[in-house]
């Protein structure tokens, strides 16, 4: 972090405490094999939860300016299979994720202070499956499902900002290809946008605005 002062011709500071350590994941397989056809089955889970906080201070031409972030970080991911190990064989793959972020930002001292939280959260899910007939050719099925969420709050101001999208498709037609998507912002000031996308077939169905905003939700 560098603090630049147009008023200081130095500027001096010193962190006063740091708990950011190592990264320490957790991995989980619990898979087993069929004796007679070698399928593999199971799931594989990954698991890491992290805390910290940062503290700080520098001396500045408007006086001296404390600050510290702390944070919270917890992320998931599990992972279910079928793994056949033979022709004609269904490799299935599901997966379920999650990562949330949380972050206070306090500010003392200087034309700056008051609290900052940010919370902010990417869930995703996929379902997978491939079949392969006993000449190697193939078709597939996908699933998709995920998000982008996201809340800023202040002593006097607070936003939400969401994006999130569900998708299926199949191979090598397009007879079960659809999609959505929708895109909503909101703040205390009263300013709200939405949008709101359909697919089916590889061709756009439906466009709908303002969804979640106003009296009429």
């Amino acid at each position: 972090m560098l603090y630049l002062d147009s008023r200081s011709t130095q500027v001096t500071g010193a962190v006063t405490q740091n708990t950011i350590g190592m990264p320490s994941p957790s991995i989980n397989a619990a898979l087993s094999t069929d004796p007679t056809t070698g399928t593999v089955t199971g799931t594989v889970t990954t698991t890491s939860s992290r805390q910290f906080v940062l503290a700080g201070w520098v001396k500045t031409s408007h006086g001296r300016v404390q600050t510290q972030v702390a944070q919270k970080i917890d992320f998931s991911n599990l992972q279910q299979f079928v793994s056949p190990q033979a022709l004609p064989e269904t490799f299935i793959q599901d997966i379920q994720q999650s990562t949330a972020i949380s972050s206070t930002t306090k500010v003392d001292g200087g034309r700056g202070s008051g609290e900052t939280t940010v919370r902010m959260s990417w869930p995703l899910e996929m379902d997978l499956t491939v079949n392969i007939d006993q000449f190697g050719g193939f078709s597939q099925i996908g699933k998709v499902k995920q998000a982008y969420n996201r809340v800023d709050s202040n002593d006097d101001f607070s936003s939400l900002v969401s994006n999130s999208g569900e998708w299926a498709d199949t191979f090598p037609t397009r007879q079960g290809q659809s999609g959505a998507q929708r895109f909503f912002f909101s703040d205390s000031e009263g300013r709200c946008f939405s949008r709101a996308l359909s697919a089916a077939g590889g061709v756009l169905t439906s466009i709908v605005d303002g969804q979640g905003c106003g009296d009429d939700d």
